[in-house]
Order: C-alpha cells, then structure tokens, then sequence
C-alpha cells in the first residue's frame, strides 16, 4: 500500500487524497480511497499525470460508468 494522505478540506465536502498514483493502485489502496470517498464524497488527487484510458480505468472501479450526452 502506497503512503496515501486524505486532508479534509474543511468545508462541508471534501479532501485532498495525497500520495497516490491513480494508474496502478492495489485493491488495499483502492480500499482507502473508496473509504474517503464515502467519507467525504468529493475527493481531490493531486501530481496525477492520467491519460484517457487511465481515467477510465480508475473511474471504473467505482462501478459502471454513464455516457456522457453529446451535444
């Protein structure tokens, strides 16, 4: 497990999530993250460096993922 850091933002919503690298996360460090997720709803990941595909990836592990409308 990486050496992850959640900071709540002090706000009504929210923390920084430090010390991770979205594109290869272990299930025990997916398990922190999805933990402040529930904790906090919004999270922000700082010196992410994602591509397309990483993102999807990353975003699928939550669950299935909508389509965004084109417009």
């Amino acid at each position: 497990m990486s050496a992850i850091r959640v900071r709540p933002t002090g706000a009504v919503l929210g923390a920084s999530v430090q010390g991770v690298d979205l594109r290869g996360l272990d299930s025990e460090t997916f398990a922190a993250i999805h933990r402040a997720w529930l904790d906090y709803q919004v999270l922000l990941f700082t010196d992410q460096e994602l591509t397309d595909e990483d993102l999807v990836a990353f975003s699928r592990r939550f669950g299935n993922l909508d389509q965004a409308p084109v417009q």
